[in-house]
């Protein structure tokens, strides 16, 4: 996966079938950016998302494998749920999950197209949509079945207390106004609000990424030479001071951060 290609915009064809593409921060506001990031969210979600969910359905959330849940998942995701990511012929909810007669492994199979998606092209697919939208999956084992039985629990209370958090907001706020105003009158932001039409949506979050470092570097070096900041005591602050490194995996969203997530 070639960060740079993606950084400037391109899709990733994996096969003659199966293309991902990149959205422009028009084209998911146009879509409706909570629906939009809603699905980015679901299909590229990992077990530990969904610890009290799948104990309830009568899985081990540490025992089952992404794509497994990948498949369950997504029997409700339509072509219009991921066009923009899919284009407007794939349709992962008509797809039937199959076992390979000479693999045995699962793969979901649409009988009418011929599409086929194995567990290799499952995580190069999401692989891309995870780098595009800056999401890193965090990963929760647990070390026996008393640790087990405390996270789903626990994953259950965070869950009840954020549905009745969300009923008593009047609707869900947006994602990326907040970001993009911020960007656009932020000094060492170069595009203004029609060139950020036409942004891809990992470049717009690099940027964001990208101000962020370069004003806390700037910030570090005023109070490095005030006096006001000890570089001895902090050792961490010199890599920081170097705004030019690789941000990717800083300043990172989990794949349990949600808008307002579909179930």
């Amino acid at each position: 996966m070639d960060k740079l290609l993606i950084y400037l915009g391109e899709n990733l064809k994996i096969n003659d079938q199966i293309t991902i593409y990149q959205p422009s921060i028009l084209d998911i506001a146009k879509y409706g950016e909570n629906h939009y990031f809603n699905v980015v969210y679901k299909i590229c979600s990992i077990p530990s998302d969904y610890k009290s969910e799948l104990w309830d359905l009568g899985y081990n959330y540490s025992k089952l494998d992404d794509f497994d849940l990948f498949i369950l998942l997504t029997r409700d995701i339509g072509v219009e749920d991921t066009c923009l990511l899919l284009g407007d012929t794939i349709s992962l909810k008509d797809m039937t999950p199959l076992v390979d007669p000479e693999t045995h492994n699962i793969m979901l199979c649409d009988e009418n197209t011929e599409l086929i998606i194995t567990r290799d092209i499952y995580i190069e697919m999401i692989s891309f949509i995870r780098e595009m939208h800056n999401i890193h999956p965090k990963r929760e084992r647990a070390a026996n079945k008393e640790t087990l039985q405390l996270l789903v629990d626990e994953d259950r209370r965070k869950k009840i207390q954020r549905v009745k958090e969300t009923s008593q907001e009047p609707s869900p706020g947006s994602f990326l106004l907040p970001l993009i105003s911020s960007m656009v009158n932020s000094p060492g932001f170069k595009y203004d609000i029609n060139s950020l039409k036409s942004l891809g949506i990992y470049a717009f979050l690099d940027s964001v990424q990208r101000i962020q470092a370069i004003n806390t570097a700037a910030s570090i070096s005023a109070g490095m030479y005030s006096g006001m900041v000890d570089m001895s005591k902090n050792p961490n602050l010199l890599k920081q001071l170097n705004w030019l490194r690789d941000l990717s995996n800083e300043y990172s969203s989990s794949s349990n951060v949600r808008v307002t997530k579909t179930e």
